[in-house]
């Protein structure tokens, strides 16, 4: 390998947000280069719920009907978010009756499931097609910027060679305790880590249980947890998530030292019947929090998905704003690197983004507190926005800019559009920019 790599901007994570960058920076005509320290795309099926912005971003890529087989292939679609005291007892509240109703008009595209596991490769492999260089196993070792570019020194981990890239700009998609970030002294603001949660990968038979019901996110609320479940077909493997265990009051939220004779009893807890029989694969252990960065950038170096915001999965909002971040980030790197604009236009992705980030943290903590853990409720909770605002009714304060979204898709390079009777430019993000 060469000692040296030029590339006009490296990407430091290679899961879900680094590889969105990396395959929005190709669709716009740069190729990066992404370097992640794991040895391949996500391992765990963690669920994503695709919001029907990102699907648009998809779309606009010409990933949207592969990532909808697949998710088709998956998943049930359209199925309801709901609350149940356990899977074989009674329904105790209904969320969403249905994941695209209400909305199918608002846009072309729909929200889809799928799990991370399989999301990742296809977009992995359209970023290569378009350019993208990926490596695996490479850990960032060091970093550097100038007024002109950054040098990182980057090593992989099976020769321990070390080579030094010359990047014009960085990403940093390396997940909630960047080390990037805190390299760059950006603190995170906003409520803390309010559990310590873990994710009980299993099989078991839960066809009998489910009883026809067409169901994509299952919160369990008893007096032995708090939870919810996601199944994938053929429905003989799924996961459940556990935030609280114990008094609903006073819960027990540090859960990182469960036997696993413990992890087994809360699966059979939220199942609500011991004639399952449940075999556990793993477990994953994460923090339950609610932040976001001080600032998005720190000169020539941008932080995108949860190296910039993190959140609870309540709502599903975290992978599409880390998505959103991507796209917002990529096409303004792309004219500035073909010096169509100057790099000052860079200042706007924090300007943009930032706000839209510290709003759905919030409408994400506010549902984990209102479905999960009302003991935590204050004064200061906001007050729970409909879904449809978050996902697509936002705009950009910063220059006065406004989202326009196409019968036909994104994708679309500074055409026009008729807003309030004018005729107003329209981003290659698809915002109308109305001055």
């Amino acid at each position: 390998m060469s000692p040296h790599i030029e590339t006009p901007v490296l990407i430091v994570g290679g899961s879900l947000v680094g590889l969105s960058s990396a395959l929005l920076l190709g669709h716009y005509g740069v190729e990066p280069l992404v370097v992640e320290r794991h040895r391949g795309t996500a391992i765990h099926p963690r669920a994503a719920q695709i919001s029907q912005r990102t699907m648009e971003i998809f779309r606009s890529v010409g990933v949207e009907q592969i990532v909808t087989r697949a998710s088709e292939e998956q998943f049930v679609q359209d199925g309801a978010i709901m609350a149940v005291d356990t899977l074989a007892g009674k329904e105790i509240a209904t969320y969403i009756a249905n994941l695209n109703e209400g909305v199918r008009d608002a846009s072309p595209c729909l929200r889809v499931f799928i799990s991370q596991s399989l999301l990742e490769p296809l977009l992995q492999k359209r970023a290569q097609e378009l350019g993208a260089e990926l490596r695996f196993a490479t850990e960032l070792v060091s970093f550097e910027q100038d007024k002109d570019g950054v040098t990182a020194v980057i090593r992989s981990r099976d020769s321990g060679d070390p080579q030094t890239v010359r990047a014009q700009y960085m990403i940093a998609a390396d997940g909630a305790h960047s080390p990037i970030r805190e390299k760059l002294g950006i603190p995170m603001r906003g409520r803390g880590v309010f559990s310590n949660s873990i994710t009980i990968y299993f099989r078991a038979d839960v066809r009998p249980l489910l009883r026809g019901r067409n169901l994509s996110v299952i919160y369990v609320l008893n007096p032995t947890l708090r939870g919810f479940f996601r199944f994938e077909k053929p429905f003989t493997s799924g996961f459940l998530a556990v935030n609280a265990i114990g008094d609903p009051q006073q819960p027990t939220t540090d859960l990182r030292n469960l036997s696993p004779e413990q992890h087994l009893e809360l699966v059979y807890a939220a199942l609500g019947t011991r004639d399952v029989p449940v075999t556990i694969d793993n477990v994953m252990h994460w923090q339950a929090c609610a932040d976001v960065a001080e600032r998005f950038q720190g000169g020539r170096i941008f932080l995108a998905g949860d190296s910039a915001h993190v959140m609870p999965p309540n709502g599903g909002f975290g992978g599409n704003t880390g998505i959103q971040d991507a796209q917002n980030l990529a096409w303004k790197l792309a004219e500035v690197l073909r010096g169509e604009e100057l790099p000052a236009m860079l200042q706007t992705y924090d300007a943009e983004r930032r706000p839209i980030a510290e709003f759905t943290v919030e409408q994400a903590y506010a549902r984990y507190v209102t479905r999960t853990a009302p003991y935590l409720g204050t004064a200061t909770l906001p007050t729970i926005a409909p879904d449809l605002d978050i996902e697509l009714n936002y705009s950009y304060d910063h220059g006065r800019v406004r989202h326009i979204r196409h019968a036909d898709g994104l994708g679309l390079r500074w055409t026009t559009a008729v807003v309030d009777g004018r005729q107003v430019p329209v981003r290659p993000d698809g915002f109308a920019v109305v001055d």
